[in-house]
């Protein structure tokens, strides 16, 4: 399962703010907040619903990203809980499964600096390997094959 935080128009990154900003066609920006943080808690919440169905063996593999179709990557973009394998953007289009694989397979970034130090340092926090490549592909497929990304 990989919940993806779609974004549209030309989007910059406010370092003042920590907030992305998107511009439409008009020209008008709107500040959009920070589509990561937006991702994790909706993987969170889903994954929380998901568990309290009786009977639910959970998903094997589970992950976000944001997908920014309109922008291109830029370097004061990324930060811990925002790295380049969890975006996909204009240039990742024309290879889309494989920018999916590479989300759903990496490890994902904590939820707070605090704790991405930990990991850092070497703390016993416990992270899940990335699981095969081959088991995300064929749940990717499977998954694009049957359901739609919603804008949010």
């Amino acid at each position: 399962m990989l919940v993806l935080e779609v974004k549209g128009g030309r989007i910059r990154f406010d370092e003042t703010i920590s907030h992305f900003i998107s511009k439409n066609r008009d020209g008008t920006e709107y500040d959009i907040g920070d589509p990561f943080e937006q991702a994790m808690k909706n993987k969170k919440t889903l994954l929380e619903k998901m568990r309290s169905v009786s009977g639910w063996p959970g998903p094997a593999l589970y992950g976000h990203a944001v997908a920014l179709p309109d922008a291109v990557t830029q370097a004061n973009w990324l930060r811990p809980n925002a790295p380049r394998e969890l975006i996909i953007d204009a240039l990742d289009l024309a290879s889309l499964e494989d920018q999916l694989n590479v989300a759903l397979t990496e490890k994902q970034p904590p939820r707070s600096i605090t704790s991405y130090w930990s990991l850092v340092r070497g703390s016993k926090a416990s992270r899940k390997p990335s699981p095969r490549k081959e088991k995300a592909s064929t749940m990717i497929a499977s998954t694009m094959a049957g359901s739609s990304v919603s804008q949010g």
